[in-house]
This record gives C-alpha cells, structure tokens and sequence, in this order.
C-alpha cells in the first residue's frame, strides 16, 4: 500500500509539473476532448491556472490527470493524500462523447477524494471566433445531497435517442422539463435539489443536457451512480 500510495504521488505531481513547466494554463495544455455544449455553464478562470486539478475523459474512456494515464483506484489513492488548500476544486474536463458511465468513475473518484462540488467543464452555446480568447465554462455539480435538502429524483431514460425522462415517477417531454422542474421547485427552492439518475449508456452530452434544465429551474443538481 505504501508503495501505491508513493506512485500515486508522483502521478499528480508529474501532472503539475508538466503543466508548469510549459508555463501554459492548464487548459491550453494537456488532454484535448470535444467538450459539451451548455447553455447555463458560468465562466470558471481558474481552471485556467497553471496549478488547477483538471481530470479528462476521452471519447474511448482514458482517463489523464494533466496529461499522465492515470486508472480511477490509483487516482482516487493520490487526491486523497497529496496536499491541497481546501478551496482547489476539482474540474472533470469530459468529452461530449464518452458515457455516462465512464464519467461517473471521476464522479466516484471525487467524492472518494473529499470532493463535494466537482466542476464539469463545457462549451458555451456562442461561437469562439479564431483568435479569440475566452476564459473556460463549467456547470457545478454535487456527488451528494445536502443534509436536510428536500431531493427531486430525475431518472432518465435508457434509450440515448429517448425524448422522456421520469420524474417523481411521472413520464416528461425533454420540451418541457424546464418548466416542470421549475414548478416543483416552487415553495421550497433553497432546499430542493434534482438527484439526477442518468443512465450510463447515455452520453455525457445528454447529461449535460439534464443539469442545464436543472439550471434553468434555478435548483441545485446531485449527481448519482449510473442506472444498471
């Protein structure tokens, strides 16, 4: 265990290093992915940083830490011992491609890792000119529901081409998800929070999909493990 643990440290410090030593941010360097589309992500700068902790997913499912192969279980190993302040975030910088299922192996390692809020980072609807520079997106996401929080559960469906989704055990076109969410959200807003159960044949790109009408809701989003 010793000896894992010792490897898993030089994995995320090869990481850094690398990206330091290009004096480059971090996402101008490193593992490039075909991000998803958001029309609700923010701008999150420090992402930027030439020290910011950034987890990519390719298409095929590689997962790289920086630009090092890493596997979830020596990954999970390294975050939890290497030193951090307690406001670095994690961004899980996915390809819009990949499965659900695959991306859900970060979600786990983040939440292994202390991790509560993990960034997922995506393209922005509007067009990036050639030469032009634009800080990072990204959509804030919970691997658990707050203590107390009132929790609508979102299940979707298995069908990647599907246009329905399942809430509170009701049958909801995709159409319209927003304005059904927003209603249930009434009342009690602070407190509720969507637990989407996504399926983990759908691709990241659909999931997106489901936080970005969560977000136009105005509720918080919980991530949960994928459907079998």
């Amino acid at each position: 265990m010793k000896h894992l643990v010792c490897a898993c440290l030089l994995i995320v410090a090869a990481g850094m290093n690398a990206i330091a030593a290009g004096q480059t941010p971090a996402m101008r360097k490193g593992i490039s992915v075909q991000l998803a589309i958001s029309s609700k992500a923010s701008p999150v700068p420090a992402a930027d940083n030439a020290n910011a902790w950034i987890l990519a997913i390719t298409a095929e499912g590689k997962m790289y830490f920086g630009e090092d192969l890493v596997t979830p279980e020596n990954l999970a190993a390294g975050l939890k011992v290497h030193p951090r302040d307690r406001d670095t975030k994690l961004y899980i910088k996915a390809d819009a491609r990949v499965s659900y299922a695959e991306v859900q192996k970060a979600l786990k390692v983040a939440r292994e890792s202390g991790f509560d809020a993990p960034v997922m980072l995506t393209a922005g609807i509007t067009p990036v000119m050639a030469g032009q520079t634009v800080p990072p997106k990204g959509l804030v996401v919970m691997v658990d529901p707050p203590a107390g929080s009132d929790v609508i559960v979102l299940q979707s469906a298995v069908d990647r081409r599907a246009q329905q989704v399942r809430i509170q055990n009701q049958n909801v076109q995709m159409s319209v998800l927003p304005n059904t969410l927003e209603q249930l959200a009434q009342g009690n807003a602070d407190k509720r929070v969507i637990l989407i159960k996504a399926s983990g044949n759908l691709t990241f790109a659909q999931v997106v999909d489901l936080i970005d009408a969560c977000y136009a809701a105005g509720v918080k989003v919980v991530l949960a493990p994928p459907e079998k």
